[in-house]
């Protein structure tokens, strides 16, 4: 008696094997060989199905920490501020960004300078909220520009009331921005100097 052992398609046929009492430990060895020859084709397949991974996927995260590695909001102020003759200009802490109104929880850095406003205005905010935070970090930036507006109605020391109405708050890579000087398109080229980013949002 003569039987073809079916194979999967891509497969040759095993040549017709003729079965006998005798042949019993041939004829499991053949099967053994036959299932294993069908398997071999899903067991690569899922192999190289696990190694492929979008490449996408592995740019995404490098290009990301690059860009916070390089980020250098303090060294854009530096220079921002290094042509700027205005007295009681500091650096923000804690404290002072609280009494702001910004909630820290919102904010993973900021690099800020803030003027008294007695003579003149002329600040400066780099802000990186967290992920689900960039909206309320933004209101908050648009509270101490009004803010800003109001007090310098009153109070207007070298054309401060105006400089208030004309700051520019926007987004940049992830950061959020605020200029409130007497010239804010040369402070902007500086922070895109210090700050890498593919595009600007307003």
């Amino acid at each position: 008696m003569e039987f073809r052992q079916a194979l999967p398609a891509g497969f040759a046929a095993i040549t017709p094997v003729r079965l006998c009492g005798r042949d019993r430990e041939g004829r499991t060895m053949k099967k053994t060989i036959a299932v294993l020859l069908a398997a071999l084709p899903v067991a690569l397949f899922s192999a190289c199905r696990a190694e492929e991974r979008p490449p996408e996927a592995e740019e995404a995260a490098p290009v990301v920490a690059e860009m916070h590695a390089v980020a250098n909001p303090e060294g854009a102020l530096e220079e921002i501020y290094a042509g700027i003759d205005i007295k009681e200009i500091e650096p923000a802490d804690d404290q002072l960004m609280e009494s702001l109104g910004f909630d820290l929880w919102d904010i993973e850095e900021y690099a800020v300078r803030y003027s008294s406003g007695r003579y003149g205005l002329a600040d400066v905010f780099i802000l990186r909220p967290h992920v689900n935070d960039y909206d309320s970090v933004r209101e908050s930036l648009e509270t101490v520009k009004l803010d800003r507006i109001r007090k310098t109605e009153e109070y207007d020391v070298l054309g401060s009331h105006r400089i208030a109405e004309e700051a520019q708050i926007y987004q940049y890579g992830s950061y959020l921005i605020m200029l409130m000087l007497e010239d804010n398109s040369a402070a902007a080229e500086i922070v895109q100097r210090y700050i890498p980013s593919t595009e600007v949002s307003g």
